[in-house]
Formats: structure tokens, C-alpha cells, sequence
């Protein structure tokens, strides 16, 4: 559960980042207590300076930077937020260092970095990410879902699919 002063410290953030235009959302349970907060700075003007605001957040689930112009920089302050579920990147300047930056998000289950410099090579970092299940990165140099070796072992029923697409994204 998200505390009340966990929400007003996303919004200050929110509103210090990105000014008009970015937005958050809190997801309610039944029971009407917070559950989660979910960001997205999609296609605003944001840089790595900015993002020093997300340092330590807590209670975000979700994090949309897509085309903002960050670098892995700014995964550095990404990386404190470890409440987060879903990070798109897509169509930023980050590359393998920042997903690396990223191992320390323990609980991440997906992860989109479609149109970014990441590539192959960032793949033993990601697999060091228990819970992550859908890489989308299409636009990469990072090889197709088909010819990914994957051990599915771990992985629940449903949540592997041979070449499944998702908004023209490749899982990989």
C-alpha cells in the first residue's frame, strides 16, 4: 500500500520533472487505499538532469521515459526506484551500461528498450532479473524472440509465446 506522503512526494517530483504535460496515475484498490503509482514522461523534454527528482521514489509500479532524451545517466536514479514493475525506454540514448544499472530493480517484469543503442550484450544482465518476463526490443541489434535460447523452466504458463508481437514489438 502507498502512503499518502509517498503520492504528494511522486507528484512534487512529477510536476519538478516535467512540467506540462507529464503525468502520473494512482491505482486505487477496492477497498479505496492506494495501491501504486504509475509515471510517464512519454516524449517530453527530459534529460538527466531531471531525473535526479526520481531518486528513491517508492510505490511506483510504472515508468514511461519513451523518447525523452536521457542516457544511462539517468538510470542511475531509475535504478533507486525499487518498487518498479515496468520501465519503457524506448527511443532513448541508453545503451548495455545503463541496463546494467538496472539489475538493481529486483521486482522489474518488463522492460522496453525498442530504438535504443542496447544490444546482445545486455542480455546476462537481464538475466540476472528474477521476475523479468517480456523484453521489448525491437529496433535493436539484440536477435528476435525465435532466436533467443530461453530456459522456460521458470517461466509460468502464458507468459511464453513463440514470436508474439505487442504493439509491433518483438519480445524477446
Amino acid at each position: 500500500m502507498v502512503l499518502k506522503a509517498e503520492i504528494h512526494r511522486t507528484r512534487d517530483a512529477c510536476g519538478r520533472m516535467g512540467g506540462a504535460g507529464a503525468s502520473y496515475a494512482i491505482v486505487h484498490t477496492a477497498d479505496g487505499d492506494y495501491n501504486a503509482i504509475e509515471l510517464s514522461f512519454r516524449d517530453r523534454r527530459i534529460g538527466d538532469p531531471e531525473c535526479r527528482e526520481l531518486h528513491g521514489l517508492s510505490g511506483v509500479v510504472g515508468l514511461d521515459l519513451s523518447g525523452t532524451e536521457i542516457t544511462d545517466a539517468a538510470l542511475v536514479y531509475v535504478a533507486t526506484m525499487k518498487d518498479l514493475k515496468y520501465v519503457q525506454l524506448a527511443r532513448t540514448r541508453v545503451s548495455d551500461a545503463g541496463i546494467q544499472l538496472l539489475c538493481a530493480l529486483k521486482d522489474l517484469e518488463a522492460l522496453d528498450v525498442s530504438w535504443t543503442k542496447v544490444s546482445r550484450e545486455a542480455r546476462p544482465y537481464l538475466e540476472t532479473l528474477p521476475r523479468l518476463r517480456k523484453v521489448y526490443a525491437a529496433g535493436t541489434s539484440v536477435r528476435p524472440f525465435g532466436e533467443v535460447e530461453v530456459d522456460a523452466t521458470n517461466i509460468p504458463d502464458g507468459w511464453l509465446r513463440k514470436r508474439t508481437r505487442w504493439q509491433g514489438r518483438r519480445e524477446w
